[in-house]
């Protein structure tokens, strides 16, 4: 409950009072705790076939690792966690990962709502914060 109350200033939504989130938190909770016991810089993770399979998706957890500027990855794709941890050792904001093969115009239009935090024009990079998504 108090993660849940913690991490909900993060979400412009209220987080689900169901099994699915409960199960994310506590996979949220796992991790951080397993990366701080362990001393990890960063990690990646197998996602699917794997904990998505058995336990629950990882996509939440990832996430709120991110948000606590700890690189990660899913499917042990270390080049993009090695990715995730530099650019969150040399960037400000926090690192969105996440599958941007479609225009951010039609993810506005599918009534997600995202903030633009960072554009870099030299670089023709950006980093979208999610505030909600439907």
């Amino acid at each position: 409950k108090q993660t849940r109350k913690k991490i909900q200033k993060l979400f412009s939504a209220p987080i689900p009072e169901d099994e699915t989130a409960g199960r994310s938190i506590r996979m949220y909770l796992a991790l951080k705790k397993i990366v701080e016991r362990e001393g990890f810089d960063f990690y990646t993770i197998q996602s699917f076939p794997g904990l998505g399979d058995e336990y629950s998706a990882t996509c939440f957890a990832q996430s709120m690792m991110l948000e606590d500027g700890v690189g990660t990855s899913t499917l042990c794709d270390f080049n993009t966690a090695m990715t995730t941890k530099l650019l969150t050792d040399i960037s400000r904001e926090r690192v969105y990962y996440g599958d941007l093969r479609i225009k951010v115009r039609q993810w506005l239009a599918a009534r997600a709502r995202y903030s633009l935090e960072v554009f870099d024009r030299e670089l023709h990079t950006f980093t979208l914060g999610l505030t909600q998504a439907y």
